[in-house]
């Protein structure tokens, strides 16, 4: 038996290939846990929001209405791989089948744990999601009730996304095919000193100002082909974000200079090449990044493991072509989600 929490039980639900899915709620990102979908066998979702509807038509398209169960009073959340001797696999716990569950947007817990067709666990386990699909099937007998049952979602699905998303209106027309906002770690606090030399590298942007402040909100340039790329970046939005409990916590800057040999790490005799200043600039910002959708769904593409590369702190060719290709895809996913 082991414990399981965080967004680490997104992998383990990927790894169990569930054939037996009980959860009260289905979101689009199942598509990212349930890597062999025609390996369910039976699945029983509660009808309403915010189960999406268009992601249980997705799984019915896959293997069939006669394989999905709508039970509305559904509160449960198991996950098991029954083997033909009947031994297997589960997991219980708090995750739903979204990435809000799984992927680390909600903090959840769970229990993995194996079974034999001949231990008392396991024969209460699937008697306890036989009786459950067995309840389900009176509620929902045939597949006109379901469809009928999902045409009632769709309308309900969608007043509540607009009570809980309300639809956001970007400031301007942000260009996310050819000057998408680049995305990278920040860490504030951090214990370094000034340079001489950044002295003589100057920027007329800094006149007036102080260097230490403009380093502290700015981003590190460790490499000489870092220091090209952001020599070439001048004027161009950034979302930066630091470390957070609840995840990554974006803000909305604006390259304006970029100063070479900035300064080094108290602790550490490496130099660090430069700094790429970023300004705030509330009244300019194509979108708002303090709104709640907006950090909503950044937070949620944040733990999707499509983007796990942005997110790590491997610096190393943090900026290679791959990367930059990536924050693109990140980019054009938020404005379909409609916050950029």
């Amino acid at each position: 038996m082991r414990y399981l929490y965080g967004h680490s039980i997104g992998n383990d639900i990927s790894s169990l290939d569930p054939t037996h899915i009980k959860v009260a709620y289905l979101g689009s990102g199942w598509v990212n846990f349930i890597r062999n979908p025609m390996a369910i066998q039976k699945i029983i979702v509660q009808p309403n929001p915010p189960t999406d509807p268009k992601a249980l038509c997705q799984i019915a398209n896959i293997i069939g209405w006669d394989r999905i169960r709508l039970m509305n009073n559904i509160h449960a959340k198991v996950y098991i791989h029954l083997n033909a001797d009947n031994s297997g696999e589960a997991v219980v716990g708090s995750p739903n089948l979204s990435q809000n569950g799984l992927g680390g947007g909600l903090y959840e817990a769970a229990i993995a744990f194996d079974f034999s067709s001949s231990e008392e666990g396991g024969v209460e386990l699937m008697q306890g999601f036989n009786d459950a699909w067995e309840m389900a099937g009176s509620e929902y007998p045939t597949q006109q009730d379901k469809l009928a049952k999902i045409a009632s979602l769709q309308e309900d699905f969608e007043s509540w996304k607009e009570h809980n998303h309300p639809t956001h209106q970007a400031r301007g027309n942000l260009d996310c095919e050819n000057n998408f906002p680049l995305l990278c770690w920040y860490s504030p606090g951090r214990d370094w000193k000034v340079a001489e030399e950044a002295k003589l590298h100057l920027p007329t942007e800094l006149e007036g100002f102080s260097l230490e402040e403009a380093i502290e909100h700015s981003i590190d340039i460790e490499s000489e082909a870092d220091r090209i790329f952001f020599s070439n970046q001048i004027g161009r939005w950034v979302i930066i974000f630091r470390k957070h409990r609840g995840g990554p916590n974006p803000q909305l800057g604006r390259i304006y200079g970029v100063i070479e040999k900035a300064f080094y790490y108290t602790d550490d005799p490496k130099s660090v090449l430069g700094s790429a200043l970023i300004e705030y600039d509330d009244e300019a910002a194509p979108f708002d990044a303090e709104e709640k959708i907006f950090r909503n769904e950044f937070k949620r593409l944040a733990f999707d493991r499509r983007y796990s590369d942005i997110f790590s702190e491997n610096y190393e060719f943090y900026w290679s072509d791959e990367r930059i290709q990536l924050m693109k895809s990140f980019c054009l996913e938020l404005r379909q989600c409609g916050v950029l």
